[in-house]
């Protein structure tokens, strides 16, 4: 232990009565047990050599402060607040033990698609694994690349569920990513993808374990956006962030875009009265019958058609009247 608490007001209750020399031993005798984390040693010269007690008086002033503050035992001299202390000391070291490994198993997940990126390598969960293993037959289970032999089917039909899906003779087929409509499986491979399409553009700054990034990906952007996005910050001499900035500004353009549309179409249909929607219905009731008049009869296209005439003049002119 390289620290220990020590209560000031408990410590001089209990040494009150001691000489200087015997309360200086037993301070030098608890950083000891500490340092060491065990019972002090039952040979007393051993001892006295450890606490630097080198005379006669020494040595009796520390036998008085073992006996009145320590138990002798089998395996050395105990203390029980020190004994106390040591085993809290202990507890607390495993608990932040079992929580950093619990946290690293977390971050495990997280982490896989930023080390593949990294690395610059395909990711083992994104290689289809369908190579048929050299000791089976090519019989498969459906989505599960383990081949089996005749002997093994026949005892695990008689325990086989019933609603398992029958055996067949074709290769099982690699179970691929979720794919959505712009781009790759919104997950960690999905971030390293983009990342090495955006570093490919000469985008150096990126961050595949970023939040911002994988919320743009849930939110649907694909690949290319995120690869258009780079060359424009490459451009400008910009980094990771001022892409990402111009992928949500698309982002919310187009779902402004929509929503606007969307709108437009509603209050067209709103604005329009109950006599103008009988009008309108009316003339598309009509056009078919007049599209089959009988020929030689006039269409209702040229009876709304422009004629065209040439233009007159018909400035005033001045008239000479004569007398």
């Amino acid at each position: 232990m390289n620290h220990y608490p020590h209560h000031v007001g408990d410590f001089n209750s209990a040494t009150r009565h001691l000489t200087f020399v015997e309360r200086a031993l037993y301070r030098e005798l608890l950083d000891l047990y500490y340092d060491t984390e065990q019972p002090l040693n039952a040979d007393l010269t051993k001892l006295a050599r450890r606490v630097l007690a080198n005379t006669d008086e020494l040595r009796a002033a520390l036998q008085i402060v073992l006996e009145e503050f320590f138990v002798l035992q089998a395996d050395g001299w105990h203390n029980a607040r020190c004994d106390r202390e040591i085993s809290a000391y202990h507890q607390k070291a495993e608990q932040q033990s079992r929580a950093g490994r619990a946290s690293a198993a977390k971050r495990g997940g997280k982490d896989a698609g930023a080390r593949a990126f990294d690395s610059g390598s395909t990711p083992a969960s994104a290689v289809p694994q369908n190579t048929p293993q050299s000791d089976g037959t090519p019989v498969q289970r459906p989505f599960n690349a383990r081949s089996t032999n005749q002997n093994q089917n026949q005892n695990q039909n008689q325990n086989q569920d019933t609603h398992q899906p029958p055996l067949t003779d074709q290769p099982a087929q690699p179970q691929q990513p979720d794919v959505g409509p712009d781009g790759p499986a919104r997950d960690g491979l999905a971030a390293a993808a983009v990342c090495m399409a955006m570093r490919a553009k000469g985008l150096a700054s990126v961050n595949p374990a970023s939040p911002e990034l994988q919320a743009l990906i849930d939110r649907g952007a694909g690949v290319d956006v995120f690869v258009q996005a780079a060359m424009v910050a490459v451009q400008k001499h910009k980094g990771f962030a001022y892409a990402l900035g111009i992928v949500k500004g698309q982002l919310g353009d187009a779902a402004a875009l929509a929503g606007s549309a969307a709108l437009s179409a509603g209050a067209a249909h709103a604005a329009e009265t109950p006599y103008q929607r009988s009008m309108r219905e009316r003339m598309q009731e009509a056009v078919p019958s007049i599209a089959r008049r009988a020929p030689g009869q006039q269409s209702a296209a040229d009876r709304f058609r422009t004629i065209e005439a040439p233009a007159r003049d018909i400035t005033p002119t001045a008239v000479e009247v004569l007398p």
